[in-house]
């Protein structure tokens, strides 16, 4: 009898101090797989390219996504248009200056709802020793203990002296991004 009363006591103390913490847990997710492209005009032509190996601490529940929160980022050296001549030309200093600066790295400071359910995060990007606000609409599913996060956005590559003032190459690259977490 007075051991079940300890345990009860300790049962209920120890329910009492979890629930609190159990409502207002934000859920931590795991990049499982990651897809990072772009796309933008040079010559005329259409170029897309992509970064791999997306590193990313993702905090994130639709019921309470003022709490949420997500930073990013992504090694320049993984670039690939598929064509090497090229990814090394964009390593080089006129453009991305991987060697003084590797990552691209992005970092949340606020997030809201729209009304047809889809998200708006705003972000502070860095890229090439720049940081500038960014305004990412994105969808976000989740199911089984998944989610899946999807947004695009566009930016101007010369606000991060992206390519120098180039007469052939569009201002405007358009990104995507797509998240498999766990």
């Amino acid at each position: 009898d007075c051991n079940f009363t300890i345990v009860k006591r300790f049962s209920i103390i120890l329910f009492t101090l979890t629930v609190p913490f159990l409502l207002s847990a934000q859920t931590h997710w795991q990049v499982k797989t990651a897809s990072v492209t772009f796309t933008i005009k040079n010559l005329g032509f259409t170029v897309t390219g992509s970064f791999v190996g997306l590193k990313a601490d993702i905090v994130f529940d639709a019921a309470d996504y003022l709490k949420s929160s997500m930073q990013a980022s992504i090694d320049v050296n993984t670039i690939n248009t598929g064509n090497n001549m090229r990814d090394s030309h964009l390593k080089s200093k006129t453009f991305f200056n991987a060697l003084k600066y590797p990552e691209i790295t992005i970092k949340s400071t606020s997030f809201s709802k729209e009304p047809d359910g889809t998200f708006k995060g705003t972000f502070k990007l860095n890229m090439k020793g720049v940081t500038k606000e960014v305004v990412i609409p994105f969808s976000y599913t989740e199911q089984n203990n998944a989610a899946v996060f999807k947004g695009s956005f566009s930016l101007n590559r010369r606000d991060y002296s992206v390519g120098g003032k180039s007469l052939t190459m569009s201002d405007t690259v358009n990104i995507a991004i797509m998240v498999n977490a766990i």
